[in-house]
């Protein structure tokens, strides 16, 4: 059972940002490949919504009015906590956000925007498989990335390497968990769009 102690976090860009999916950008133009984002972003929320005893969180890259105002609309401004990203890359922007969070609440799970498949239960089954101190909890993804992270206390050490939006970050990942002696458990893999083919296995925007 989730306990009021687990915060779930998403993690994501503003809408209004002007990297986002740059390689759907490429294929479908800016316009439609922002109102797939958008979509997608809804879609998550939405899932994060609906599970009852859990805080929430919105990990933004930018937090000015505008994006503050966009997740406003949404029903979010109440019973959400909502703060910027800090950090170089995005490793060390993910464990800024997890050491954040750990201070507040025993068991953090982060969670990516851009994954049309995934489930509130996918997330509740994620949050229960944090069982011990040791425990990690990775979500992987079809293109060899992760959509989830979950813990109880976030090391620095866990994104030694990684190379992002490459096909070996997950497997990158699984090996540094290994290398500081703790216990990897996955949930079920989910895809991420990252292009129009990644569009077409998922029925979600059909």
């Amino acid at each position: 059972m989730i306990k009021q102690e687990d915060v779930i976090v998403v993690f994501l860009r503003s809408p209004y940002s002007q990297f986002l999916k740059t390689r759907l950008s490429l294929e479908l133009g800016e316009p439609d490949s922002r109102i797939v984002y958008q979509i997608l972003v809804e879609k998550i929320l939405g899932d994060v919504q609906k599970i009852p005893d859990v805080d929430k969180c919105l990990s933004l890259d930018m937090m000015r009015v505008q994006d503050v105002n966009w997740f406003s609309r949404r029903g979010l401004a109440n019973g959400w906590l909502i703060f910027e990203q800090n950090g170089l890359c995005l490793g060390e922007r993910m464990y800024n956000t997890l050491i954040r969070l750990s201070s507040l609440y025993n068991r953090v799970l982060l969670v990516g925007s851009d994954i049309a498949d995934s489930t509130s239960n996918d997330l509740i089954s994620a949050i229960n498989k944090l069982e011990n101190q040791e425990d990690i909890v990775v979500g992987p993804s079809a293109d060899g990335g992760f959509w989830c992270l979950g813990l109880f206390n976030p090391n620095i050490d866990l994104f030694n390497g990684l190379e992002w939006s490459t096909s070996n970050v997950f497997s990158r990942l699984r090996n540094n968990i290994k290398i500081l002696n703790l216990n990897c458990k996955t949930i079920t893999m989910r895809r991420d769009i990252d292009t129009c083919y990644d569009i077409g296995m998922t029925t979600l925007l059909s």
